[in-house]
């Protein structure tokens, strides 16, 4: 009923990752969108049991996004709104945003693959975070940058490349392991 970008939700992946460990799979891989893959970098961070990640359009921080939220979902100026906003969210779900940033934790997925995937025209999430967290991640990081396509538009608009990408970096990074 309340999103608290990832400060609970992360518990539903790891009822996941629970039982597909329960079910003998060694090799996990998580693939998220928006807010999910943020929280997909967060989780991986936290869980040597993943492998591999995916992440299209995530957002480095709330704080960081949070301007491009305020103006495209309220019509409001990011400025004095977005500073407020992000201080009464943090009250009322009594959470610090800075705990579930994945910027401040990716390096902590090292050595496990990364894929960042981020449109440029991205009307819901700060772009240039992806190249925060494409630095803060390291070597270990591969990222997919579509100047023209905007939130989680991947699928839609470049159906075949996405779907070969997507499988060939998880036979690449979880079946060439087993």
């Amino acid at each position: 009923e309340q999103i608290t970008f990832g400060h609970h939700e992360w518990r539903d992946l790891d009822a996941v990752v629970n039982f597909l460990e329960q079910q003998k799979i060694s090799k996990i891989g998580l693939f998220g969108n928006s807010m999910g893959g943020a929280i997909s970098i967060y989780y991986t961070a936290q869980d040597p049991r993943i492998s591999a990640v995916i992440a299209q359009s995530p957002y480095a921080s709330v704080a960081h996004s949070i301007n491009k939220g305020v103006s495209r979902f309220s019509d409001l100026p990011p400025f004095p709104f977005a500073p407020l906003i992000h201080y009464l969210a943090q009250r009322r779900l009594h959470i610090n945003t800075a705990e579930v940033a994945p910027v401040n934790v990716i390096a902590n997925i090292a050595p496990r693959p990364v894929m960042l995937m981020m449109g440029g025209q991205d009307q819901t999430v700060e772009a240039s975070g992806i190249f925060a967290l494409q630095y803060a991640a390291g070597s270990n990081c591969e990222l997919w940058y579509e100047p023209e396509l905007d939130h989680v538009e991947f699928h839609q608009k470049l159906p075949e490349q996405f779907e070969q990408r997507i499988l060939s970096f998880y036979e690449h990074n979880l079946l060439e392991q087993l």
